[in-house]
C-alpha cells in the first residue's frame, strides 16, 4: 500500500523515523477525515472538498495511490451532489487507514520485541 520506495528516499534506512512519520500520518488524515465524514453529514459540500483536499496532500506524499483515487472519486460525489456515494467512498478511506494502522501496530511491536 505504501511506496516505501518514497519513504527510503525521505528518511533513509532509518525505520524508526519511518514509523514515527507514519504514526502522525495516522493521527492527521484520521482527523481530517472526521471533518470529511461530519461535512457530509451536513451536506456541506465547500467544507466535504475542502477536507478532501486537505487528506489528498498527505496520501499523495508517501505514495498511496488507491487511497488518492478513492479521494478523487469521493470528491467527484460529493460535486455531484452523491452524498451517500460519497459517504461509501469515505468508509473505503477509513477501512485502509485502519488497514495501515494495524500494520504499523504490528511493525512497532516486532520493533520493541
Amino acid at each position: 500500500m505504501i511506496d516505501m520506495d518514497i519513504m527510503h528516499n525521505v528518511f533513509g534506512s532509518n525505520q524508526m523515523a519511518i514509523l514515527k512519520y507514519l504514526a502522525s500520518f495516522i493521527e492527521i488524515t484520521s482527523k481530517i477525515l472526521e471533518n470529511v465524514d461530519k461535512a457530509i453529514r451536513e451536506k456541506n459540500q465547500i467544507a466535504a472538498i475542502e477536507y478532501l483536499h486537505k487528506l489528498k496532500g498527505p496520501v499523495g506524499t508517501i505514495g498511496l495511490k488507491k487511497l488518492y483515487k478513492i479521494c478523487e472519486q469521493a470528491e467527484k460525489q460529493i460535486n455531484q451532489s452523491e452524498w451517500t456515494s460519497a459517504n461509501y467512498l469515505c468508509r473505503d478511506i477509513e477501512k485502509i487507514l485502519k488497514n495501515i494502522e494495524d500494520e504499523l501496530q504490528k511493525k512497532i511491536k516486532i520493533s520493541d520485541s
